[in-house]
């Protein structure tokens, strides 16, 4: 294992507050335990906007009610939506529970006053929930639905690497060979995100003898091409790749960690298909 700090890293991709705010401006928010209802929100389908395939475009997802405090929900209340942190304007009816949404670009940028044709990858919507109560009260809920433009992504996959130039940084490594290889599995968690089985490649087993540097936030993002990486390992280190190549169904990424460690690997893809256009900045 590392002999190295401790560091404390956050790294939020999304978070959903459940809690809920009496409508009357007052913005308290609702412990569990405390009188209040809440939405839980499950089943996200896709969870982004296609910016090139807007018409066909969707988001869906699965609202339930959690009641605390002996509040209890009447089975009714509406679908909010905001654009780019604006105004929240009504998009639907809650009418039961679950209640299933779906909505298209199209509807959705109709409700905003907005369109399709104008969107950029720096837009998003927001969605938020209104619940009637039977003692007649109406409560809004401090969760939100989070919906950025982004672009459809599929490259997830089992990838075949050669690691060279391996280096690690340290007194108490040793690498037995400045080259390695093995494979790597990039997760398919949706929307483009991708956990990441291996962020450097077999460098912790060749110069540490440990296991593979990953962690529940070895994650990469493609968002139209442009891989944004930074994921963590075990030990709180963030990786960084710059892609350097990328040649048919082989790509190469020169990576590095803040503690030193660094190298270059080759991906190829298993089933022989070429990568697609990623780059990194």
């Amino acid at each position: 294992m590392k002999n190295i700090k401790n560091i404390i890293l956050i790294m939020t991709i999304g978070v959903f507050v459940n809690s809920c705010v009496v409508e009357d401006g007052q913005n308290l928010f609702y412990s569990p335990g405390e009188y209040g209802v809440y939405p839980i929100i499950t089943d996200i389908e896709n969870g982004f906007f296609d910016i090139i395939d807007t018409s066909s475009a969707l988001v869906g997802f699965t609202v339930n009610p959690s009641e605390s405090g002996g509040a209890k929900a009447n089975g009714s209340g509406e679908v909010q939506v905001s654009f780019n942190g604006g105004d929240f304007v009504k998009i639907d009816d809650i009418t039961s529970f679950p209640f299933i949404a779906s909505y298209t670009l199209d509807e959705t940028v109709a409700t905003v006053g907005t369109s399709a044709g104008s969107l950029t990858l720096d837009d998003s919507f927001r969605f938020r929930f209104y619940f009637d109560l039977t003692d007649g009260q109406r409560m809004t809920s401090g969760s939100f639905v989070n919906v950025p433009m982004n672009c459809a992504s599929d490259f997830g996959g089992t990838f075949d690497y050669v690691s060279t130039n391996l280096v690690a940084t340290s007194p108490f490594a040793s690498c037995t060979s400045t080259s390695t290889t093995g494979t790597v599995t990039f997760e398919d968690l949706g929307g483009g995100s991708y956990l990441v089985s291996d962020l450097g490649f077999g460098q912790y087993d060749t110069c540490w003898a440990d296991s593979p540097a990953t962690s529940p936030d070895a994650i990469i993002v493609d968002s139209c091409l442009k891989l944004t990486t930074g994921g963590l390992d075990q030990y709180g280190l963030v990786y960084i790749w710059v892609i350097t190549d990328i040649s048919g169904s082989s790509m190469t990424i020169s990576w590095s960690n803040d503690y030193g460690d660094s190298g270059v690997a080759v991906l190829t893809r298993q089933d022989g298909n070429d990568w697609p256009a990623l780059y990194t900045e």
